[in-house]
């Protein structure tokens, strides 16, 4: 298993903050069959091989994702490829 954090400053509100993660959100459960929920300012996902949450502080959107099985063997590549899209969002 491996585990992938990324702290992502933003100054954006919490409700830009939202509606960009929700936006990311909806594109995960569209290409890749990923589930979702909301708890308070906490989005909980999951899909195959994958689980974790991303919370929206004052300030700091913080990723946390823990890879299962043969999605392990990637993890540098996607933990490259979510810091470049959580720059993009949180910083727009």
């Amino acid at each position: 298993m491996a585990e992938i954090r990324i702290h992502q400053p933003h100054a954006l509100t919490l409700d830009r903050a939202r509606a960009a993660a929700q936006a990311m959100a909806e594109r995960m459960a569209s290409e890749f069959g990923a589930s979702y929920a909301w708890e308070g300012d906490m989005l909980r996902f999951r899909q195959t091989g994958a689980q974790g949450t991303l919370a929206l502080l004052d300030g700091e959107a913080r990723l946390e994702l823990e890879l299962g099985g043969m999605m392990s063997a990637f993890a540098s590549m996607i933990e490259e490829k979510l810091s470049r899209k959580m720059r993009e969002i949180f910083t727009a």
